[in-house]
């Protein structure tokens, strides 16, 4: 659920720029109402606290889809938002999906090689995420060229200073 708070963190800003600030009441009791319901919903599921976390999860999405979506409206086109909405869902319900499945995976009652295997498992599901980033964004590239140069810094660095016996 935090991942939307932090995404939805910036559209009341604009809200308030645009001096439409009485918006956000309705809003505001518009998300609460869904948290609400979602809650009730989860508990009388009998899902327990991960039910309410995702209750809660699920109002803090629906906080962000309807403030994203009523702040667009001064600043971009909905074409170009329901691309971004369908991105980020996408992303979403793949590591909801995945993070529900791998908690569900137990190695014998080992609690330490359930963890790694847990662990080994986010790491493999998250392996198309990176591969999407790197694809639009090149950031493992540019990340690496940066590690690069620091190594060859360093080597540079051993190579040109004296070396100093007792130290």
């Amino acid at each position: 659920g935090f991942f939307f708070v932090l995404l939805g963190g910036i559209f009341p800003s604009v809200i308030y720029t645009v001096n439409k600030q009485i918006a956000l009441i309705p809003i505001y009791l518009v998300a609460i109402a869904a948290g609400i319901g979602a809650n009730y919903f989860c508990i009388k599921a009998g899902w327990g606290i991960e039910g309410v976390a995702f209750g809660t999860s699920f109002s803090y999405l629906f906080f962000f889809l309807i403030i994203s979506f009523y702040s667009a409206q001064y600043f971009t086109e909905r074409k170009e938002l329901f691309k971004i909405y369908f991105s980020i869902s996408a992303y979403y319900i793949y590591f909801l999906t995945g993070i529900i499945a791998i908690k569900k995976v137990s190695v014998f009652g080992n609690m330490i090689a359930t963890f790694f295997v847990q662990m080994a498992l986010l790491c493999v599901i998250s392996i198309p995420m990176f591969v999407a980033i790197q694809k639009k964004e090149k950031f493992f590239t540019s990340l690496l060229n940066v590690v690069r140069k620091q190594l060859a810094k360093t080597q540079r660095e051993r190579v040109t200073k004296p070396y100093k016996e007792g130290a």
